[in-house]
C-alpha cells in the first residue's frame, strides 16, 4: 500500500464491514498488516479499553501502527486519535499516520502539504481502483455496508427452517440417531459436502445436539478450527476419516485435511453461519456448542467481527460458559491469535471474562 489513502480503502475489505462513529487500529509488524481491530469512538474516554488496545498490538508483535478514524466531522475523530496515539507510542509502537475520514472523504492529520494531502481532503472512492484494493477486492468475500448487516448474518433469518428445527429438537432423542456414520453424515451436510443439495431441519438439530459431544466436538476443530487445537488428533479417528473424504471429493479440504484455500474457507464459514443463525437460543442451550465451533472458526479464518458477534450471541444464552467459550473471549478481548490460543494464561482467561471486548 502505497498511500495512506490505500489503507483507508483497505480497512473495509480487512473489517468485513464499513466503519462508522469508530476508530481502527491497524497494527503492523513491520511492514506486514499484523492486526486490524476496531472500537466505538465513545469508548476510548476508557482507560481499560485503551489499555485493550495496547494489549491487543502487543500480542500481534506490533512494531507500528495505522490510526484511522470514522466520524461525523474531524472535531470528533481528531481528538479520538489523539487519545490513543500517545498511550502506543509511550507502549513503544511507531505511530505512522492519523488518518480522520469523515463524509466519504480522508484527511491526513499530520501532513500540512497540500500537493498531497488536500486541505479539502480525498475521496475515499479515489482508491477503488489501486492495485491493493482490487487485489482484496478478489481474494476476500468483500465487504458489507455497515455493522448491522453483519449482525444480521448472525442471527436467524428464515422464521419457518428456525421453527422447523425448534420442533425437531423437542423430539425424544433415540440412540440410533446417534451412530457414527449418521453424525459424520449430519456435520458433511451443515458442512455442503453431504449427497443433498442442502441440509434438512433434521440435519441442522441433529447436528446441533451432537455438537454437545466432545468428541465430535474435536472432529469440529480439527476441521474448521485447526489453529485453536494445535497439534491435537481427535480420538473419534474413523469419524475424523469420513468428514476429511468428504471434504476432500467436494474440493474443500486438501490431502492434509486443511482447507484448501480462501475461497474454501469463505464458503465453510458460510455455510457455518448459515446453521447456527436458524438455531433456537431458547430452552436448554443446545445453540451453545454449535455457537462456540462457529465463533472460533471465524476466529481462525481471520473474521474477528464475526467471531465477536457470534461469542456475544453465546454468552446471552444463560448456560454455564464452557471453557472454550472463555478462551475465544480472551483471544478476541487481547488480540490473541489462535495458534496461541492454547497458551493463553489463566490470567488473560481471567475469572470472569463475561465482560465482551471492545475491540475486534
Amino acid at each position: 500500500m502505497r498511500s495512506p489513502g490505500e489503507m483507508v480503502s483497505a480497512v473495509p475489505y480487512l473489517l468485513g464491514f464499513v466503519p462508522t462513529d469508530s476508530l481502527v487500529i491497524v497494527v503492523l509488524d513491520d511492514k506486514r498488516i499484523a492486526l486490524t481491530a476496531r472500537v466505538d469512538l465513545a469508548d476510548l474516554h476508557d482507560a481499560d479499553c485503551i489499555r485493550q488496545i495496547i494489549e491487543a498490538a502487543g500480542h500481534a508483535n506490533g512494531t507500528g501502527a495505522f490510526l484511522i478514524a470514522y466520524g461525523e466531522s474531524r472535531f470528533d475523530t481528531a481528538p479520538a486519535l489523539a487519545r490513543v496515539e500517545e498511550p502506543l507510542t509511550d507502549a513503544g509502537l511507531e505511530v505512522r499516520n492519523l488518518v480522520s475520514v469523515v463524509d466519504g472523504r480522508w484527511f491526513h492529520e499530520r501532513c500540512t502539504d497540500a500537493r498531497c494531502c488536500s486541505p479539502g481532503g480525498t475521496a475515499v472512492a479515489d482508491h477503488d481502483m489501486a492495485p491493493t484494493t482490487m487485489a482484496l477486492s478478489t481474494r476476500t468475500a468483500g465487504y458489507r455496508a455497515d455493522r448491522d448487516a453483519v449482525v444480521a448474518e448472525c442471527r436467524p433469518d428464515r422464521p419457518l427452517l428456525l421453527a422447523a428445527i425448534r420442533s425437531e429438537l423437542e423430539m425424544p432423542v433415540q440412540g440410533e440417531d446417534f451412530t457414527s456414520e449418521t453424525i459424520a453424515a449430519d456435520l458433511c451436510a451443515v458442512l455442503g459436502w453431504g449427497t443433498d443439495p442442502a441440509p434438512t431441519a433434521v440435519q441442522f438439530a441433529r447436528a446441533a445436539l451432537g455438537c454437545s459431544v466432545g468428541t465430535v466436538r474435536d472432529v469440529w476443530y480439527a476441521v474448521v478450527a485447526p489453529g485453536m487445537t494445535g497439534d491435537y488428533v481427535p480420538e473419534d479417528t474413523e469419524l475424523l476419516d469420513r468428514v476429511v473424504s468428504a471434504g476432500q471429493r467436494a474440493g474443500d479440504l486438501g490431502s492434509d485435511g486443511i482447507l484448501l484455500d480462501t475461497d474454501a474457507r469463505d464458503r465453510v464459514l458460510g455455510r457455518l453461519l448459515a446453521w447456527v443463525r436458524n438455531l433456537p437460543d431458547d430452552g436448554s442451550g443446545v445453540s451453545l456448542w454449535p455457537l462456540v465451533v462457529a465463533a472460533a472458526a471465524h476466529l481462525c479464518g481471520g473474521d474477528g467481527a464475526r467471531s465477536r458477534l457470534l461469542v456475544e450471541r453465546a454468552w446471552t444464552l444463560g448456560v454455564e460458559p464452557p471453557g472454550m467459550l472463555r478462551t475465544l473471549t480472551a483471544c478476541l478481548r487481547h488480540g490473541v491469535r489462535p495458534p496461541e490460543a492454547g497458551r493463553l494464561s489463566q490470567d488473560l482467561v481471567g475469572p470472569d471474562p463475561q465482560v465482551v471486548p471492545r475491540i475486534a
